[in-house]
């Protein structure tokens, strides 16, 4: 109520906070508010107060740190964001005042929180011991020197300003001093959403003129080996290969093999130490049709060919289209190997069924005879990429129209359509899970999906020119991407960062392909030439020499031994991927290729090809679009006249 002499300060104060939040003027609001709490005591005096006692920094972390955890899940993902600049710059603030032991007991009380996301920075700043340090350090400085960067909803910041100013005498002044001088709180609109993670970094966030292409990119730390599985599904899968075991014990054929079991067991030790978590990808729960492609996956495992110097070559079993080059600008099979799928200029998507019919075995001698298709309409220009999920029951396609679209096998129908690129697509990949798919585009990114969302989940940017093809690492944990500025990069999906970048190549890069195994990867360019990677250090293991053409396909064998290939210079090669140094190729070897195929030789050009080339099959003129080897071990190719 208003006086003679004007309004209440009180009221004063009000009337200026409520014009200052309409406004938009956050700090200065802040401020105001923590003035007038104050009561006479100025801000300077009260916060040297609080901050003369070496524990308030871990006693006002610990609050914060409370207050975020307690908070709605709705908002969690955004407020965790301010922990980690309040970490750094309490830990920087005790080093500089010479409570070294209280930095240090700071640093490891609470830096578990942020190895995930900041482990570079972090590790960077656990080796400085001395006041001087922090002057000297360069990660130091770039947090002293520039403003950390977050982008919070309105509703977020406000009630992290509630709070504080709840808490001022509780440490919450100590943060608004840290926040108006280290950090720079942008307001976006709307409210925290779905795609907001707490282990992930937004591409707006961190230190403003900090640059994170570091040269140091290929050190972080990466997790190769097999995500483990569910628990309730590995007992499930047990169980019914104990009664396949069962059933197959008095077959001779299995007398000396080992027990579907076994086998099982074996394979779910190997690589654990460095995998990942269950909760590093959110995956949905397993179905019964997962434990019976567990199962079957299994029991392919047992049953497959073995390939390698000291085995055997593998067998490659070819489908040509014939009037087809020129129109036709992919083919991929499914992983039953009981359908291709091939997207064509003409922006439509022709689905094969290669299904054996007994009625019509031999007879057919070719895709058109005894063998179905359905023209699948949808896209408005060319089809560049498709590819099936690991269950056969949908289909994936890209296209020139800046679309990736969701197709039903079954019904033969689109289901959905991802728009989000702002050019044309060149690739599609479904995850090895089958519940995200990337994609790679001429606009310079690559995008993570989910298929039931129809939005992106994440935004790889990086390449400085055209991704031009994708794959998921085996772990899900990972895409790796090929691009026309001859680089390769390997990007971790949990955080949406570039974890490894590959160079090396001099052309465009068309193909790339991850072993089994996870450890190694392989990419060709236009030139013909295949580098052979270890993703564990992001160092070249060795280049491959043969083919007189660009690449356009890649892929392993089971046991990450054997890389085939193929290409324009209508060849199929097939590559020793554990042979290292170079020497002649054994006579044994080359008395084995050619025996492998009818049509079988050797590269007419020896001088220009790798010792490590086992053998090459030729085409009389098609060349090969796609390859990938069956869990059996069988390589399937695709050829185009």
């Amino acid at each position: 109520m208003a006086t003679k002499n004007g309004p209440k300060a009180q009221d004063l104060n009000k009337i200026v906070l409520d014009y200052l939040a309409k406004k938009g003027y956050p700090r200065t609001e802040a401020m105001l508010r923590l003035e007038a709490s104050y009561n006479g005591v100025s801000v300077e005096e009260r916060l040297k107060s609080i901050e003369e006692t070496p524990d308030a920094c871990a006693h006002t972390y610990t609050i914060l740190r409370e207050w975020i955890d307690s908070s709605l899940d709705l908002y969690k993902p955004e407020l965790r964001r301010i922990l980690f600049p309040v970490f750094v710059h309490f830990y920087l603030d005790l080093l500089s005042q010479d409570n070294v032991e209280y930095a240090k007991d700071f640093y490891n009380k609470f830096v578990g929180d942020h190895i995930e996301l900041h482990e570079r920075d972090v590790t960077a700043l656990k080796a400085l011991n001395l006041p001087q340090h922090v002057d000297e350090n360069q990660v130091a400085q770039q947090y002293r020197r520039n403003k950390y960067r977050l982008n919070f909803s309105r509703i977020t910041f406000d009630l992290l300003l509630h709070f504080l100013f709840e808490n001022v005498s509780n440490g919450g002044s100590i943060v608004i001093k840290l926040i108006s001088k280290f950090i720079e709180i942008s307001i976006v609109p709307g409210r925290p959403t779905y795609v907001e993670n707490k282990h992930v970094l937004s591409e707006q966030e961190g230190i403003t003129g900090q640059n994170y292409e570091r040269s140091d990119t290929n050190l972080q730390n990466v997790k190769l080996s097999p995500m483990p599985m569910d628990k309730e599904m590995e007992k499930a899968v047990e169980m019914d290969l104990e009664e396949e075991d069962l059933l197959h014990a008095s077959s001779p054929e299995k007398a000396d093999q080992p027990t579907y079991l076994a086998e099982f067991r074996k394979l779910q030790q190997q690589g654990t130490e460095d995998a990942p978590s269950r909760d590093y990808i959110p995956l949905p729960p397993p179905k019964g049709s997962d434990i019976v492609a567990e199962v079957e996956a299994v029991k392919d495992w047992t049953k497959r060919l073995r390939l390698g110097p000291q085995a055997s070559l593998p067998s490659v079993c070819m489908y040509t289209f014939h009037h087809a080059k020129g129109s036709m600008n992919c083919a991929e099979f499914s992983p039953d190997t009981t359908m291709i799928a091939a997207g064509f200029t003409e922006s439509y998507i022709r689905l094969w069924s290669i299904r054996s019919d007994k009625k019509s075995s031999g007879k057919a001698n070719s895709l058109d005879e005894g063998i179905t298709s359905t023209r699948l309409l949808s896209h408005s220009g060319p089809v560049y990429g498709t590819t099936f999920s690991p269950d056969n029951r949908h289909l994936l396609s890209c296209s020139e129209d800046r679309s990736a679209r969701l197709w039903s096998v079954d019904t033969k129908t689109a289901l959905v359509a991802y728009k989000g690129h702002t050019g044309p697509i060149w690739d599609v990949a479904f995850g090895p899970f089958g519940h995200y798919f990337a994609t790679a585009s001429h606009d310079q990114t690559a995008q993570l999906w989910s298929c039931d969302h129809i939005y992106p989940l994440r935004i790889f940017a990086g390449h400085l020119s055209d991704v031009d093809c994708v794959t998921f690492h085996p772990n899900s944990a990972y895409v790796l991407t090929g691009s026309s500025d001859k680089t390769c990069r390997l990007w971790d999906v949990h955080r949406g960062h570039s974890v490894r970048v590959f160079n090396g190549h001099t052309h465009p890069v068309n193909a790339v392909a991850i072993a089994p195994d996870g450890h190694t990867m392989a990419s060709a360019a236009d030139d013909g030439i295949i580098h052979l990677w270890d993703l564990g250090s992001g160092r070249r293991i060795k280049t491959m020499r043969g083919h007189k053409g660009s690449v356009y396909s890649l892929s392993f064998s089971k046991e990450s031994t054997i890389l085939v290939s193929g290409g324009a210079d209508c060849t199929v090669r097939v590559w020793d991927v554990k042979k290292t140094a170079a020497s002649e190729t054994p006579s044994s070897l080359l008395d084995a290729a050619s025996f492998s195929s009818p049509d079988a030789t050797l590269d007419q050009n020896a001088g220009d090809t790798s010792s490590d080339q086992m053998v090459a099959l030729y085409t009389r003129s098609t060349p090969i679009y796609s390859l990938s080897f069956t869990r059996r071990n069988l390589c399937m190719a695709l050829s185009v006249s």
